[in-house]
């Protein structure tokens, strides 16, 4: 595993406390370090502007001093440590395009992929599973750690968008406390990829298969295509779960969005063991929290 932190103008800069809280927390993945190769953290490039506009990488010139004193932090605290890489956009990517990156600096097979303002909060010892699942099944290409927003997923597939046949026959079960659940949604929070097959989402039409491009319109493949500074929930994650809206909305068969969902090959860690259960069925755990900038403080 190569793990790739992506990191760009925040408020709470020059310090380091975000990526030093991000990266200590993957001791939550029991067994994870035996397999880290690599560990990359990138820094995205900016804009200069009046007002500061973080999320769009616009930042004022007293923030660029700062941003030049948390590169200089972020070199002595882990430019001198082995295997460790810290590397700074010369503009203003976006995440989206600094994911591609870091994968491309990757030579492992599998990739952490990290936001800077997020960290593992639930103990998980099955890492070795997730990774053998990636080779027992070929359309694999991500797997996400439930959030608060979704560790329920399972819930929305059958309530919202009616298509819980997908948990039916596409959840991936490692044992009767651990599974992979179907997501629809590609969300950028923590995750980890098959490298090569995660590379082939920046080139769908490309890669995507020609009897479903049938049944897809040129307006719903453009929609997926991601560009400079592009966050790729927020493009890639929103035209794929439309996607599957709108197959559901014409008629699609369950066979051909099952395999539009192997396509995408999307999963959340779906880990049951001790949860909470009430009348709508079980939530998964919620192992990553969402950390303010400013503040340091967990949601």
């Amino acid at each position: 595993i190569a793990v790739v932190l992506i990191t760009s103008p925040c408020p709470s800069m020059p310090s380091t406390a975000l990526i030093d809280s991000t990266l200590n927390s993957m001791d939550c993945l029991s067994g994870i370090h035996r397999y880290i190769k690599q560990t990359f953290i990138l820094m995205d490039g900016y804009k200069t502007a009046t007002e500061n506009r973080f999320k769009k990488g616009r930042i004022s010139d007293s923030e660029v001093i700062r941003y030049d004193e948390y590169e200089s932090n972020l070199r002595t605290s882990y430019g001198s440590r082995p295997n460790h890489f810290v590397h700074r956009s010369p503009q203003h990517l976006g995440f989206a395009m600094m994911v591609k990156w870091g994968l491309e600096l990757c030579n492992t097979k599998f990739a952490l992929l990290l936001q800077h303002d997020r960290t593992f909060c639930f103990p998980f010892h099955r890492i070795d599973a997730v990774l053998q699942t990636f080779d027992d099944v070929p359309h694999v290409r991500y797997v996400g750690f439930p959030t608060n927003n979704s560790h329920k997923h399972d819930l929305l597939l059958r309530s919202t968008y009616k298509v819980e046949f997908l948990t039916e026959r596409e959840k991936l079960v490692i044992d009767s406390d651990l599974a992979l659940q179907p997501l629809i949604f590609w969300f950028d929070s923590q995750h980890i990829a098959h490298v090569q097959r995660y590379l082939e989402i920046f080139e769908p039409y490309r890669h995507f298969p020609p009897h479903l491009k049938a049944m897809t319109q040129k307006v719903q493949m453009n929609a997926m295509v991601l560009r400079r500074g592009d966050f790729i929930e927020d493009r890639f994650g929103q035209a794929q779960r439309n996607l599957f809206a709108h197959f559901q909305k014409e008629g699609q068969s369950p066979e051909d969005i099952c395999s539009l969902f192997r396509w995408f090959g999307s999963f959340l860690c779906w880990q049951l063991e001790d949860c909470t259960r009430d009348i709508e069925g079980p939530a998964a755990h919620v192992m990553v929290s969402h950390m303010h900038g400013r503040s340091l403080d967990l949601e």
